[in-house]
Formats: structure tokens, sequence, C-alpha cells
């Protein structure tokens, strides 16, 4: 975490832990996306923002899709509500477990999504989607794993108590579980209504806003300490350069990441934007290893590969059913291939 005061005393060094007004941050990163919008309007463009495709939800179901209404826009606020309460949900477990163990409680979103598709959007995923699946999550979990074992052999870092890891882990785990539901309704949303993945950002960003903003400013009122400590909160942003560019430059990244992963569920499918996404984690490895924030570890070049590879067969970039030695009771080809 970023210092903001006191940073050459250590025992009296304070920083920047404020889980709610990051929230609010990632909310207006998602506003942003009406910029580009407004001004197309204004312009009077009539040309798509993105070369957008339909979602792959079946014939029938293209053809009853609406442009939305203002009404119709007010159920974007449902996932909006599951980010804001996965987001700060993630946070805070982030406060009471290390990295390496968030990493891992965190893999199991793919999981939790690909139960979610079946059971609510009726998807059929075939068997070795499944272990595709399972295969990611494997990979994420070692990726933390091996995380876990370099802290325990010499990090200067100390968790209070092993409590206080069980208590972080079940509040990730409560947080990836409505990260999961809000994939799952965005890609219900889709379904029937015909709107620009951008829109989505910019509405979800909307509610979003509106509703941290109520949460922040109640939470003051009845708490004011610790993350509900708003002018604390707004202060330390404000008054530490480093803190409000990295702010400036997250909003920024969010705005373009939530707008890829919705236009992500456009075309595919939750599942696979939870995959895909999860790969991310190979990227910040690379990158961590050039600029020597880490050393290598045999065992993660394993997890990346067990990552990278199931998330290759469950897009159909690898497709196992054609080889020769997966068993035949392993390839439901009568299945839908996608999800």
């Amino acid at each position: 975490m970023q210092c903001v005061k006191n940073c050459l005393d250590l025992k009296n060094s304070e920083y920047f832990d404020q889980p709610v007004l990051q929230t609010l941050q990632m909310f207006i990163g998602e506003l942003l996306c009406w910029i580009p919008l407004i001004i197309l309007r204004v312009s009077g463009s009539k040309k798509s923002t993105v070369n957008e495709r339909e979602p792959l939800i079946g014939e029938s179901s293209l053809v009853d899709r609406r442009r939305p209404t203002w009404k119709d826009s007010i159920i974007l606020a449902i996932p909006s509500t599951c980010d804001l309460l996965g987001t700060t949900l993630m946070n805070i477990g982030l406060l009471y477990t290390p990295v390496s163990i968030y990493q891992m409680t965190r893999g199991a979103v793919i999981l939790i999504i690909g139960l979610m598709s079946v059971v609510f959007l009726k998807k059929k995923i075939t068997k070795l989607e499944w272990i595709s699946l399972f295969v990611v999550f494997l990979g994420v979990f070692l990726v933390g794993f091996s995380g876990y074992i370099s802290d325990q052999n010499g990090s200067t870092e100390s968790i209070d108590s092993n409590l206080d890891i069980v208590f972080g882990m079940l509040i990730i785990f409560l947080g990836i579980t409505m990260t999961a539901a809000q994939f799952v309704v965005e890609e219900h949303i889709l379904s029937y209504l015909e709107v620009k993945p951008m829109e989505v950002v910019g509405y979800e960003g909307l509610y979003g806003s509106t509703l941290t903003l109520l949460g922040m400013t109640f939470g003051y009122l009845v708490y004011g300490k610790g993350m509900f400590d708003v002018s604390t909160a707004f202060r330390q942003m404000l008054e530490n350069s480093n803190v409000l560019y990295s702010s400036i430059a997250i909003m920024f990244c969010i705005s373009i990441f939530n707008f890829c992963g919705i236009t992500l569920t456009s075309i595919l499918s939750a599942t696979s934007r939870s995959t895909i996404d999860t790969s991310r984690t190979l990227l910040v490895w690379m990158i961590s290893l050039l600029i020597g924030w880490e050393g290598f570890h045999g065992l993660q070049l394993l997890a990346f590969g067990l990552l990278v590879g199931g998330t290759l067969s469950f897009n159909g970039v690898i497709q196992p059913e054609g080889w020769n030695f997966v068993p035949g009771w392993l390839k439901d080809l009568e299945l839908e291939a996608h999800i």
C-alpha cells in the first residue's frame, strides 16, 4: 500500500487503506464511458463505437432483442450492486489475507460462474469444458500457493492470526460470488436488450457511483471511522500526488477494462470472460519478473502453463475432442460447444 504520512517512521507511518473510496474510483472509471458516447450522439454519428457481434445465445433469442428504454436501463443497477458488493468485499478481504491467498481464493470465481450459468442461464457445458475450468482453477491456485510458500520462506510480512486469514477468505469468497452474479446477470441482460457494451458499462458506472456515494455518506454519518472516514480518504488522495495520479490512471484503466470485459460477454459468454480475465495473472507475473518485483519459481511456470492451456481449451483454440487419447465418454459432442 502507498504510504501517505510519516513514511520515514515505520512504526507510526500511515497508508492509503481506503477500500470504499477505491470502489468509488472504479465506478467513476466506468462512468467515463459516457464521454465518447455523448460525443458520438452530439456529433450525430450513427457508427458503432466497436465492431460488435451478436452474443452466442441462439437465433430465436436474437429476434426478441430490443433497444432499452430508460426504465429498462434501471435493471442495470442489479449488476452495479453486485459489482459494488463484490469489489468492496474483496478489497476488505485483501486487508486480512496475504496477496497469495487472495489470489488462490479469487480463482474460484471461474467455477462459480460456470455453475450459475448452468443453473440460471440453462447453459450446457461439456465434460471437457468442465475439466478446462478446473484446470484453470488449479493453475490460479498453484500461483497463489507458490506465493504462499515464498512468504513462508522469507517474507517480512506477518498475519496477526489464522483466524484473520479464515475471515478474509470468507469475505473474498462472498465477494467473488457477487462478481459471478454480476457476470451472469450482464449476459442475461445482453440476451434481450440491444445495448452497446459501452452503454452497459456507463449505466453500471452511473448506478454504482450513486449507490457507493450513498453508502459512503451513510457510513460516515453513522460510523465515521476506518474505511468510512470519507474526509480522511479524500484528503489522503488529494494531498498525496502519487495516490492522486495513480487513482486517475486506475480509473482510466478500469474504464477500458470493463468495456473490454462486457464486450467479451456480448460476443462469447460470462464464463469465457472469466477464464480470459483470470489469464491476466500471467501478464502480471511476466511484468513482475521483468522489473524484478519477484523471482522465478518453477511451480509458477507449471501453474501458468495450466492456466493458459485450460483457457485456450475452454474457448476452443485448443480442441481436445480431436485428440485420440481422450476417452470417448468425455467427448460430449452432441452438446453445444459454446456457453
